[in-house]
């Protein structure tokens, strides 16, 4: 999901833990940021998804929006994690690892700058 303000965007993804007896932690997502006018502000990252449940993390980036120009870009996307394994019968903790999982190019295009209006028949001229 895309937010879009004057200035700003912010990515919001929405992590689903699939992983039975483990938790993950740290949840974030990184991009890769091929325009100079795009630059990174700051990243929300999940702190911990537990199996079958969904987490957010979020991206936010900035650009002059005085400049008249609206960025359009594609960027390469990566989830980074670490995950962490328990024991199903006491529930312990077993020991963690670092994880990365590579995501479908996002885009960024000019027509997430633009929104609808729905307009009704005494409208139309």
């Amino acid at each position: 999901m895309k937010y879009m303000h004057k200035g700003y965007v912010t990515f919001q993804f929405e992590i689903k833990n699939l992983l039975q007896n483990v938790v993950i932690k740290n949840v974030g997502v990184v991009l890769t940021i091929n325009d100079p006018i795009l630059q990174f502000v700051n990243e929300v990252k999940a702190p911990s998804i537990s199996h079958k449940e969904t987490g957010y993390s979020y991206v936010i980036l900035t650009y002059d929006a005085e400049s008249k120009a609206f960025p359009v870009s594609t960027f390469q996307a990566k989830i980074l994690f670490t995950i962490v394994e328990f024991d199903t019968s006491t529930n312990v903790e077993e020991g963690s690892y670092e994880e990365e999982y590579i995501l479908p190019d996002l885009t960024l295009s000019a027509k997430d700058y633009i929104t609808g209006k729905t307009l009704n028949e005494t409208e139309f001229k």
